[in-house]
């Protein structure tokens, strides 16, 4: 799409997002093989009607710029992680290592 190539895509969550924003595109019923044939015939018959270069050049680019997507992940992997409790049972004893302190058993799972 960046480059302005139209597609189409299964009414699938996420798949479909992009055509939604942008309008270049088709979006057709997962698993229709006919829905799909007609919506790739349009597109090549009509390639004009799909095509948004301002779009393309004002917000996509920052939108699904590579890096941007990068970043994007990068953070959702820290986020999610910096809210993941580890324990770890201590050899032996009624305790556990609940991110770096000691703690009791009965205390971790209250």
């Amino acid at each position: 799409m960046l480059s302005g190539t139209p597609v189409v895509a299964s009414n699938l969550p996420g798949v479909r997002v992009p055509i939604q924003l942008t309008k270049m595109g088709k979006i057709v019923a997962p698993k229709n093989p006919k829905q799909l044939s007609q919506a790739i015939s349009e597109i090549l018959k009509n390639k004009n009607k799909f095509n948004n270069d301002k779009l393309i050049k004002k917000l996509l680019k920052n939108i699904f710029d590579i890096n941007n997507v990068f970043k994007f992940y990068d953070n959702l992997i820290i986020m999610k992680y910096k809210k993941i409790s580890i324990i770890i049972p201590v050899y032996n004893e009624d305790k556990y290592i609940l991110n770096n302190k000691k703690v009791l058993k009965s205390n971790v799972f209250e």
